[in-house]
């Protein structure tokens, strides 16, 4: 039976074999059994994934050990790490990538460009099945790197019983942004320290307010963009938004379930959060506002990529295609709170899960979140910035400049006259 076991503190690194490691902790009713090494197998493959809640950790298991039974010919080996990205990390820059391994839309082009993953041959090509504006989640330059396993989108929650205090209308489907500005507006209560919006201070929410006003075809740039960036900082510096740091919360998803806030802007991840963690708590969900242009969301893609350097790129294709069918997807959306990654498998999906709903319609328009080689860098500087700003030590002009260097006045120079 596979042994991808879950690591505690700090990923180990995979190797062709484990030797005599001790039992794992998870699951504990599964045998261990140290990796033969009398009798050399057909071929060996190695997976690394990110821990997560049990039932994700027990989808990725049982997806794994029926693979593993239909392939007696393949030895698998791996681990599900809490920190993921350090680990895949550490396995890249010591050359011993794993085989098979999860990658998120806004690191792909950073992968393919350093030629960390293979390109996906056309015969296991998922990408054809999606819209023209989910695609980029999953390729480079029009080229798929990875086969889809899902996607999340963002949504508006909100807590009647904070807009009820405040006497405040309900959110609706019908919304737009201003809507959403006056209602945080009249939901804030800051001397009880009850906002009327917590949001983090994300690049990736922010683009999908620059969407939905976009006139230009370019959501970061332009007098559009510029306008709707000074509307977000107004919302910090006018007390009506609150990082969740100043909340004493870890993130938006904790303030929001302790009833800090009224609204936040979050993705469908939410919904398995508050369900374990604050079950009492009585909220609603709608699709984000509509902007000046349109309705517009931001799809957070994953996916199961293969190494270049993997030693049976096709063993591993065939894995990450069983762990990415429709089936599969469905019940891996089901166990994690993601969505599957096609519109169609999602509303299928939607029958057994309606809560669901708002996230599986922004599909039809979201923009993927991924970009060029350097787009995951670039965010996190940008993230950094929008952080100073939303505590008042940077301003919307600062901001706006590192979005469109072109967007602030050139230094006027005069020439002394003769």
């Amino acid at each position: 039976m596979v042994r991808l076991y879950l690591v505690a503190l700090v990923a180990v690194a995979l190797t062709a074999c484990q030797g005599d490691l001790p039992s794992p902790p998870w699951p504990p009713t599964w045998p261990w059994r140290a990796a033969p090494t009398a009798t050399p197998q057909v071929s060996a493959l190695s997976i690394l994934g990110p821990a997560g809640r049990a039932a994700e950790n027990q989808h990725i298991q049982d997806q794994i050990a029926a693979f593993e039974r239909a392939n007696p010919g393949l030895r698998l080996s791996g681990a599900l790490t809490p920190d993921y990205r350090t680990a895949l990390a550490d396995a890249v820059a010591a050359h011993t990538p794993p085989d098979l391994f999860v990658v998120w839309s806004h690191e792909l082009a950073d992968l393919a460009a350093d030629d960390i993953v293979r390109p996906i041959p056309p015969a296991y090509d998922r990408t054809a099945s999606l819209p023209d504006p989910l695609r980029p989640a999953f390729q480079v330059d029009g080229v798929p790197y990875c086969l889809p396993r899902d996607l999340s989108t963002l949504a508006l929650f909100f807590n009647p019983a904070l807009f009820d205090r405040a006497e405040a209308a309900y959110p609706t489907p019908l919304w737009t942004w201003d809507d959403l500005r006056r209602a945080a507006t009249a939901t804030t209560d800051a001397n009880n320290g009850i906002y009327g919006l917590t949001l983090a201070p994300d690049a990736s929410r922010l683009l999908a307010w620059l969407a939905a006003d976009d006139r230009d075809g370019d959501p970061w740039r332009g007098a559009d963009a510029v306008s709707t960036l000074n509307n977000y900082v107004n919302l910090f510096a006018e007390g009506a938004a609150v990082d969740p740091l100043l909340l004493d919360s870890t993130w938006t998803g904790e303030a929001f379930g302790r009833g800090r806030a009224a609204m936040t802007l979050e993705a469908n991840w939410l919904i398995p959060y508050l369900a374990e963690q604050f079950p009492d708590l009585v909220y609603n969900i709608v699709e984000l506002p509509s902007g000046t242009s349109r309705r517009s969301t931001v799809a957070f893609g994953s996916c199961w990529a293969i190494s270049r350097t993997a030693a049976d790129p096709q063993a591993a294709l065939r894995l990450a295609a069983f762990l990415t069918t429709p089936d599969a997807n469905r019940g891996w959306a089901t166990a994690a709170g993601a969505l599957p990654p096609a519109p169609d498998q999602g509303r299928a999906w939607l029958t057994g899960q309606p809560a669901y709903a708002p996230f599986v319609a922004g599909l039809d328009y979201a923009l993927p979140w991924a970009g060029p080689r350097g787009f995951s860098t670039t965010m996190d500087s940008l993230n950094s910035l929008l952080a100073a700003a939303a505590i008042g030590d940077a301003t919307a002009a600062d901001v706006v400049a590192r979005l469109d260097p072109s967007a602030t006045p050139a230094p006027t120079h005069t020439t002394p006259e003769d």
